[in-house]
């Protein structure tokens, strides 16, 4: 008992979580990881010239495959106009791909543009974007 107690004030000293051997520090770079997206997250170019609020050129895309990277959703988009940020959604624990995503355009006519497609596909599947619907009570 008396060497569990050592054991545990050793890890508790050196930060580790006890638990699965881990770094706090580490731990805390993970979640902070998932929360700003981790790899699944792409940047958000500040331009000037952007057309109306981000909300106004904001698209959610439903169906996703699992497979479908960042990268991959905003070339295809981008054959719709120019692309200023895109994420796709991951679970907190699995960082598997939750099978939707957000795009955001620089003008409201490459989304205008963009919905006019009837079917989109992308990695095999039917994809659904709409224009998206931001949450009652929270502002940028």
């Amino acid at each position: 008992m008396e060497e569990d107690q050592a054991q545990f004030d050793k890890d508790d000293f050196t930060g580790l979580d006890g638990q699965n051997g881990e770094n706090f520090d580490q731990q805390e770079n993970a979640e902070q990881t998932v929360e700003d997206g981790g790899d699944q997250a792409m940047e958000t170019g500040a331009d000037a010239e952007e057309d109306g609020s981000e909300d106004e050129r904001k698209l959610f895309v439903g169906g996703l495959s699992w497979e479908t990277t960042t990268k991959d959703l905003r070339e295809y988009f981008e054959k719709h106009g120019e692309v200023t940020s895109c994420t796709i959604k991951t679970d907190v624990e699995s960082r598997q791909s939750r099978g939707f995503g957000f795009v955001v355009f620089k003008t409201q006519d490459a989304l205008k543009e963009a919905l006019k497609i009837k079917e989109h596909k992308l990695h095999g599947r039917t994809i659904d974007p709409k224009q998206a619907n931001p949450r009652k009570g929270i502002t940028k």
